[in-house]
C-alpha cells in the first residue's frame, strides 16, 4: 500500500526536496532541488510560494518605497483623507448624491432643479477635491491609489457628476 513511503514521498515532492525515499520515509539524498527563481525558498509549501513575476514586481515596490519617500505634502493629504470628520463628511455625500435625485424627482416639480443643480455642484467640488488629494497622497498610501481599481471608479463617478449637471442645464436652457 501507500503507507509511509507514499506520504513521505508526497511530501518530498511538496517540499521540493531530491533523492530518493527509503520504506520508512527517510532520504537518502537529501540535496534541494534548485530552484528556478533564486528568491523562492525550495522548502516553502506551495501555498506560500509566489511566481517570480510577482517576486519581481515586490522587488521593483520595494526599491521604489526605500528610495522614494513620500513628500511631506503627500503625508499631509493622506493624513487629511484619515480624519474621521472627513470620511463621515464624504460618506454623508455619497449617500446624499445617490438618493438626492430621486427623492427630488418623486417629491418636487421642475422648478426645483437649481437646488440640485447646487446641490450637484457642491458634490462635484467635494468629490474632485477628495480625488486630487488621494492622487497627491498617493506615495503614502499602502498600497498606492493611482490607477487602481479604486482610482477609476471615483474618476468615473466624478465625471458622471459633471455629465448630470451639464444634462439638467441643458434641459433649463430649452425652456
Amino acid at each position: 500500500g501507500l503507507g509511509s513511503s507514499g506520504g513521505a514521498a508526497a511530501a518530498a515532492a511538496v517540499g521540493g526536496g531530491g533523492g530518493a525515499v527509503t520504506s520508512k520515509g527517510n532520504t537518502l539524498n537529501p540535496s534541494p532541488v534548485p530552484s528556478p527563481c533564486p528568491s523562492i525558498n525550495s522548502s516553502q509549501s506551495p501555498t506560500l510560494r509566489k511566481s517570480g513575476t510577482a517576486l519581481l514586481f515586490q522587488q521593483f515596490k520595494d526599491k521604489d518605497r526605500q528610495t522614494k519617500p513620500p513628500s511631506r505634502i503627500a503625508v499631509k493629504c493622506h493624513w487629511i483623507l484619515q480624519r474621521t470628520a472627513v470620511q463621515v463628511f464624504m460618506m454623508t455625500l455619497t449617500i446624499a448624491i445617490l438618493f438626492c435625485g430621486d427623492i427630488f424627482s418623486a417629491t418636487l416639480d421642475v422648478s426645483s432643479d437649481k437646488a440640485y443643480t447646487v446641490i450637484l455642484w457642491a458634490c462635484l467640488i467635494f468629490f474632485s477635491l477628495e480625488w486630487g488629494l488621494n492622487v497627491i497622497s498617493s506615495p503614502a498610501q499602502t498600497p498606492t491609489y493611482n490607477l487602481t481599481l479604486f482610482f477609476w471608479l471615483d474618476l468615473i463617478a466624478t465625471l458622471s457628476i459633471a455629465l448630470d449637471i451639464l444634462v439638467i442645464e441643458a434641459n433649463n436652457l430649452m425652456e
